[in-house]
């Protein structure tokens, strides 16, 4: 351990000797200052602390990643260019406890910096916030400046229900194979559309499962928050109308339900306080609406209603979501490492900036999956929807569900929009957060690094 803590000291005195620790905090200072005055927020607590913390932290993290990229890219492989790592390694000390080393020292500058990024933007965020309207103020601290808990109405599974009517249409319809695909399509978007439905005049109820949390929500109130679509706003994404509706908290058989009429616009996020005291012994919540307009009302599956929740207060909260940024740092550098064991700094630098460029498309990989195509289907073809180039569909849709399952396991953490929207990054996401990003997949890349430098023929590297 010994020698690790030494590769480590002397990486970070590396950085400190060039100076970039200086220049990361002073960047950083700056962009945690100078872009809330550049960027006015509309004097709301909305879109004070999208700035303050949204903007900032996502600054901050850009700029740390970025520099992690070049620590990591250039601590083996320029070393060996310079042929200093074949010096090294003639001392008394593994392959394996160098890069270890080399990973650790990289990781303490960025728990320092930060550290001190976070101390730096929760200054600020204490300090603007009494400039804010006094109305404002109360709605950041009772909604925002807090860790809210949520809990939603568990979906149901639609596979089996849809594919009992897919079966059932093909036999008694009898549909060509080359219908199929387009037919499961249609009946999935129906089957979604009429759960996700209230028409005029009917009722809609939620089963919320508030279970184990009872006695710590006792005298504290709870809070509903949901959106609405019609017809029109999923044609045209405008429609200037209020639908009104009637709500019920609690059984609607028992005597202390409570009747809160609503008029709702459409499109935009609805928030309004219920009493705690309708929960039941068992932890069970029922909250139902009534559609009392002409118009059939929407809430969407992928934007469900949910009841929140306080949990805890906001430092610890920061703190969780800190160290999940740090947890995703800590990637990056294992990355980095793991290029630079094997590749030149220009290559590494551009392998581990195209694997950025890979996690922030996502939505692109999701797309594929979802439509189970990468180049598309044609639907005017005369015998039916036809895949173009269906030899790259048989190739490449694995490839694309294993790198799903890869993002997945690091971006299914969001602390950032959490903390901005007064949500609760809980121990249990911590932790998760690292086994998933620093122990699963950081440990199967940096497996991989170290066995590659472990086998690498260090003495043919020539310096210039």
């Amino acid at each position: 351990m010994q020698k690790i803590r030494s590769i480590a000291s002397l990486t970070v005195k590396g950085a400190v000797k060039q100076k970039l620790i200086v220049f990361l905090a002073a960047a950083l200072l700056a962009g945690v200052f100078f872009l809330p005055a550049l960027i006015r927020h509309d004097e709301t607590a909305v879109g004070f602390t999208q700035i303050i913390l949204s903007y900032t932290l996502t600054l901050a993290t850009i700029i740390l990643g970025t520099v992690t990229i070049w620590l990591g890219c250039s601590s083996i492989s320029r070393e060996l260019e310079e042929c200093q790592m074949q010096v090294l390694v003639t001392k008394p000390v593994a392959r394996w406890q160098i890069w270890t080393g080399k990973l650790l020292g990289i990781s303490v500058i960025n728990l320092i910096l930060m550290l001190f990024c976070g101390v730096i933007v929760y200054g600020v965020l204490s300090y603007k916030s009494g400039e804010l309207p006094e109305d404002q103020q109360q709605f950041l601290r009772e909604k925002i400046l807090v860790a809210r808990g949520s809990v939603t109405e568990e979906v149901p599974d639609f596979q089996p229900i849809i594919e009992e009517e897919f079966q059932t249409r093909v036999r008694e319809e009898d549909i060509p194979e080359t219908e199929w695909q387009a037919v499961r399509q249609h009946l999935r978007s129906a089957i979604i559309n009429d759960y996700q439905t209230v028409r005029p005049g009917s009722a809609r109820l939620w089963k919320l499962d508030l279970s184990g949390k009872q006695k710590s929500l006792k005298g504290r109130p709870l809070f509903v928050r949901l959106k609405i679509q019609t017809p029109d706003y999923l044609q045209n994404e405008e429609d200037p109308n209020v639908y009104p509706t009637v709500w019920q908290v609690g059984e609607p058989t028992s005597d202390g339900y409570r009747v809160r009429p609503m008029d709702l616009p459409v499109g935009v996020w609805h928030e309004f306080a219920i009493p705690e005291d309708n929960i039941r012994e068992d932890g069970t919540l029922y909250l139902s609406v009534q559609n009392m307009s002409s118009t059939p009302l929407f809430f969407p599956v992928d934007e469900p209603l949910e009841v929140l929740y306080r949990e805890s207060g906001f430092f610890i909260n920061y703190l969780r979501g800190l160290g999940i940024l740090f947890f995703w740092l800590t990637l990056i550098a294992i990355l980095s490492l793991t290029a630079s064991s094997f590749l030149s700094f220009s290559v590494a630098s551009f392998f581990c900036l195209t694997a950025l460029f890979v996690f922030f498309s996502r939505g692109a990989v999701e797309g594929v999956l979802e439509n189970n195509t990468i180049l598309g289907i044609d639907y005017n073809d005369s015998s039916g929807p036809r895949r173009y180039y269906p030899i790259v569909d048989a190739v490449g849709l694995p490839f694309f569900q294993a790198m799903k399952f890869g993002l997945d396991l690091v971006a299914d953490f969001s602390p950032i929009e959490s903390l901005s929207n007064g949500r609760s990054v809980t121990w249990g996401q911590f932790f998760k957060a690292f086994f998933q990003i620093v122990m699963l997949i950081g440990g199967i890349i940096g497996l991989f690094g170290i066995t590659i430098f472990q086998r690498r023929e260090i003495a043919t590297a020539q310096g210039k």
